[in-house]
């Protein structure tokens, strides 16, 4: 290790010296593997972020269409209501439509996400490959356990958006 630094800075003399003013940056394979581990932790960082807002903005989507459902089916709630049907049943219908629109989002965002990130990943790869350092990875593979957490999390994200409109529809 010391021995690489004196022969690292010998170059590094000797690169600076030749090169009329460009600078030449030697580094050796740990630094290039400590500086690509990096990189990909910053990816993952902002992909995790971005992630997440887009969570919220589903979530906020969910709760203006079922709120807006409400408004538009008063009509229907109060037809329910004078039939007999409880506060209670009309606040679960209205969950169990929270949780069939969390489903049903929570299904296809797996499947477009997972296209979409094999997109990314060809894309991604050819400019890591080109500018950074070489890559072997060419898909990104479907893991099981994480899309079961990210369909409860959409699911989650769907009932709890849903619980306010439930409340208003049923108090209608």
């Amino acid at each position: 290790s010391e021995r690489w630094t004196r022969m690292k800075a010998k170059l590094e003399a000797a690169a600076a010296d030749s090169s009329n003013g460009s600078r030449w940056i030697l580094s050796s394979p740990a630094e290039r593997r400590a500086a690509a581990a990096t990189m990909t932790e910053a990816f993952r960082l902002n992909l995790t972020i971005l992630s997440l807002l887009a969570l919220l903005v589903g979530l906020y989507l969910v709760f203006q269409g079922l709120d807006g459902a409400v408004v538009r089916r008063r009509n229907e709630i109060a037809v329910l209501r004078s039939l007999g049907v409880t506060s209670r049943q009309i606040q679960s219908a209205w969950l169990v439509e929270a949780v069939t629109v969390g489903l049903a989002g929570g299904l296809l965002g797996l499947g477009l996400g997972w296209l979409g990130a094999q997109v990314a990943v060809q894309m991604v790869g050819r400019t890591v490959n080109a500018l950074y350092f070489a890559t072997s990875v060419d898909s990104a593979a479907f893991n099981l356990p994480e899309a079961g957490v990210a369909l409860l999390l959409s699911v989650v994200a769907s009932t709890l958006a849903g619980w306010r409109p439930a409340r208003v529809a049923a108090n209608t």
